[in-house]
């Protein structure tokens, strides 16, 4: 079946399908991170899902009930300035038309991220 699962601008170039999601994946990582807050004595893990409709944009997002508080309110204010400028992903896909799809991600401060779910 023809599926693509919606990404992180930046990575169109790519032909890898893998490579792709991988770049999409670090490209987020690193938006998030360059607009948090830097506290360095603030470390945990942060579980987002992303809902991303038919335009490419996140049309909500929810939080693990065990992520840290702190960076969670710090993430979300990210993800609603992101809503507010109409930020659009890369279209996910199936059968070449665009669906609304799910992304999961769990962020590790004060270590490493990790990929999607």
């Amino acid at each position: 079946m023809d599926v693509s699962l919606p990404r992180f601008p930046g990575c169109e170039s790519l032909i890898d399908p893998q490579e792709r999601q991988v770049c999409s994946t670090e490209k987020f990582i690193k938006y998030l991170r360059e607009r948090l807050q830097d506290d360095p004595e603030e470390k945990g893990k942060v579980a987002i899902r992303l809902h991303i409709d038919i335009t490419g944009k996140v049309a909500h997002f929810e939080f693990h009930h065990k992520s840290n508080a702190i960076l969670t309110e710090q993430v979300r204010l990210v993800l609603q300035k992101m809503q507010e400028e109409n930020f659009c992903w890369v279209l996910g896909r199936k059968k070449c038309e665009a669906v609304t799809s799910t992304l999961e991600f769990i962020l590790n401060f004060g270590t490493t991220c990790q990929y999607p779910m």
